[in-house]
């Protein structure tokens, strides 16, 4: 079944990253730490913290040290390669929010997060999933709207 929203694909994609990438993971858990990281994607927010080598994923109550904001359309194109972070930022696709050293760690923290999904035979999969499921639910009103 494709994983439809963002928090079930990040979970996902961390007990792969913890499974076959661990040292990735225990890297994470010590950029993110407990007061972790708030994500919005497509209106729907997760706060994502680590109780020492596990990850949690739970809903957002302001303590987390860093917040983002996008869409699954820019996840994709960071991943596909069209977009960098960067200019995601610039075109004001992709919002952060938090201290320096926060936004500095979680910078530090995607990094480690994609140089370890890179390396697990189980994540392409579930990124096709995910792009799968953002096809059908962009596509779903459209095809509602001429019956």
């Amino acid at each position: 079944m494709p994983t439809p929203d963002f928090p079930a694909f990040l979970d996902r994609s961390l007990a792969v990253l913890r499974s076959e990438a661990p040292a990735h993971h225990a890297e994470l858990a010590v950029l993110l730490g407990a007061r972790g990281l708030c994500c919005e994607v497509d209106g729907r927010s997760v706060a994502l913290c680590f109780d020492g080598a596990r990850h949690a994923l739970r809903p957002p109550d302001r303590r987390e040290a860093v917040s983002l904001c996008t869409d699954r359309r820019t996840i994709l194109d960071l991943v596909d390669g069209e977009l960098t972070l960067l200019d995601a930022l610039l075109e004001e696709r992709l919002w952060l929010a938090g201290s320096a050293d926060a936004v500095t760690r979680f910078d530090e923290a995607l990094t480690c997060y994609l140089d370890g999904a890179i390396r697990c035979p189980s994540l392409p999969p579930l990124l096709e999933e995910f792009r799968r499921a953002g096809l059908e639910v962009t596509l779903l009103p459209a095809a509602e709207a001429h019956r």
